[in-house]
């Protein structure tokens, strides 16, 4: 079966169709909410109530679009809006002034130890505070502008910039301690 198929199909409510199609994107759901959230318990709610929000709106799926940016969109509005209600995010925002914000160097070395240096950025991408770690991967990893995260996260959008840059500095710190790059 296709994947028209199976989204026709899982909008007419065919179970079977859904659970052939929750196990087939089960690991793309997952990483978007662990990325996020960084505990196994939390990112299975999260990925559950994601994919009944993806299930309920199928049948407005325009087909023009990459279905799995389609997806991780509605994902991430289910984490964020998730973070609004249990207002985790807000123990870690500080409104930082502009002037706090730091230059950061772009461009980094590739180095030959590859797999090492991703285990690394996830290792310390966890420790990072949520907002900051959700800035991160918003801007960094999922394409949004800085605009359109202040907007999610309901922070200034100054705050994101300093949260962004506080995520880069310390991510080029760990990874300069540990290769010595």
């Amino acid at each position: 079966m296709d994947q028209d198929q199976l989204i026709q199909r899982c909008i007419d409510r065919d179970r079977k169709a859904q659970y052939l199609f929750y196990k087939k994107y089960y690991s793309f759901f997952f990483g978007v909410c662990y990325r996020y959230v960084q505990e196994r318990e939390k990112t299975m709610d999260l990925m559950n109530l994601g994919f009944a929000k993806v299930m309920l709106n199928l049948k407005k799926y325009d087909k023009s679009q990459v279905l799995e940016k389609w997806m991780k969109t509605i994902i991430i509005n289910v984490v964020i809006d998730e973070f609004r209600k249990t207002k985790t995010y807000k123990e870690h925002i500080t409104i930082y002034d502009q002037s706090a914000l730091a230059n950061m160097n772009e461009n980094a070395t590739e180095p030959e130890y590859r797999g090492e240096i991703l285990e690394a950025i996830n290792e310390k991408l966890a420790q990072l505070p949520p907002v900051t770690r959700s800035v991160f991967n918003l801007y960094a990893i999922d394409g949004f502008k800085h605009k359109e995260i202040a907007v999610m996260l309901n922070i200034p959008e100054g705050t994101c910039h300093w949260h962004y840059s506080k995520a880069k500095q310390t991510l080029k710190e760990h990874l300069q301690r540990q290769f010595s790059m």
